[in-house]
């Protein structure tokens, strides 16, 4: 039991403020902690992001070459289909010599038409101006 005590209205003020203060204090220690944590767990939701990022880039990239690779093995060797599976093409293949006006293809010319061919599939890789049509 409390000592029964006069009444200092000063003493009382100091107590108030002091209470106050220590619990401002520990409000400020929770509120340091709290963005000490949250900061960590922005900069973890930061890195989770990026990685994300960047797989889900390497999966696309690893896509596309696949797409690449696949486009160029098709039609290599047989400008016939890519004519055929893809008309528009034709213009390109009739003016760099690959394919007559009648449809009919240069044997003689087969290595140019692989050299230009993997230049079209891979034209964002190598930054090549190749006459798509």
């Amino acid at each position: 039991m409390n000592n029964p005590q006069s009444l200092n209205l000063g003493e009382l003020i100091r107590k108030i403020e002091d209470d106050l203060l220590e619990e401002d204090s520990e409000i400020l220690d929770d509120a340091h902690d709290l963005h000490a944590s949250l900061k960590e767990t922005i900069q973890y939701y930061t890195d989770t992001i990026v990685s994300k990022t960047i797989e889900y880039a390497i999966d696309v990239i690893r896509q596309r070459l696949k797409s690449a690779c696949d486009f160029f093995l098709r039609y290599k060797d047989n400008p016939e289909l890519l004519m055929k599976e893809h008309p528009e093409y034709v213009d390109a293949l009739l003016d760099n010599g690959f394919i007559w006006e009648d449809g009919s293809v240069d044997k003689h010319r087969t290595h140019i038409y692989n050299d230009w061919l993997f230049r079209l599939a891979f034209k964002p890789v190598l930054g090549d101006d190749v006459d798509e049509a």
